[in-house]
């Protein structure tokens, strides 16, 4: 993830965070047309931030995750019908001690988790990652490239004064394909598909 804060400074521009741990395709496109219906008047600049599940060759890959579409979208109605569970009463309750001044937010304004990449965590990651064997196939990934074709409608949806960027993450070099590989192939043919949809 891109630290806000940092793009801030350097741009003079006001950046939020919205991706959320677990986080697939179609998620971020979902995110992206409710932050644009809401912030439309803005014309904010909509940074996309891609990894290699943007590649996928058919859509449907699973995370296990789920994101509650239904905080963003439907009617109040619908929203007081999803609260009586634990977790969102408990989460009414601190916003009620939020508003009232007797508690402070949860996390950061604009979205960021600074501490993710917690010491507890950086074992286990890096313990998962040297464990890593550099692809020379992947057979989830490949042509047609859906979620790039979604991607590209949703973009296309979004306020014309509205700037988009989008950027590729940089992968852990041994996540990586081998070179020459049919998995490289695969990559760059993706790669080529977010330039033009960059050109759109």
């Amino acid at each position: 993830s891109i630290e806000p804060e940092i793009l801030n400074a350097a741009t003079g521009a006001r950046f939020v965070q919205l991706w959320v741990y677990g986080q697939l395709p179609p998620d971020t496109m979902f995110l992206l047309d409710v932050f644009d219906r809401r912030h439309r008047p803005q014309k904010p600049t909509l940074v996309v931030v891609l990894d290699l599940t943007w590649c996928d060759a058919e859509r449907g890959r699973s995370l296990h995750t789920e994101l509650p579409r239904w905080l963003y979208e439907g009617s109040d109605l619908d929203y007081l019908r999803k609260l009586p569970s634990p977790l969102a009463v408990i989460g009414a309750l601190r916003r009620v001690l939020i508003f009232a001044g007797l508690a402070a937010p949860a996390g950061r304004a604009d979205g960021f988790v600074p501490n993710f990449w917690t010491p507890g965590n950086r074992v286990v990651f890096r313990r998962e990652m040297e464990g890593i064997q550099r692809p020379t196939d992947d057979p989830i990934m490949g042509e047609p490239y859906p979620y790039m074709e979604d991607l590209a409608g949703h973009l296309a949806k979004l306020d014309p004064d509205s700037r988009v960027v989008l950027v590729l993450a940089p992968a852990y070099i041994d996540a990586l394909p081998v070179p020459g590989s049919a998995a490289e192939a695969k990559v760059d043919g993706c790669k080529d598909r977010v330039r033009e949809i960059a050109r759109l």
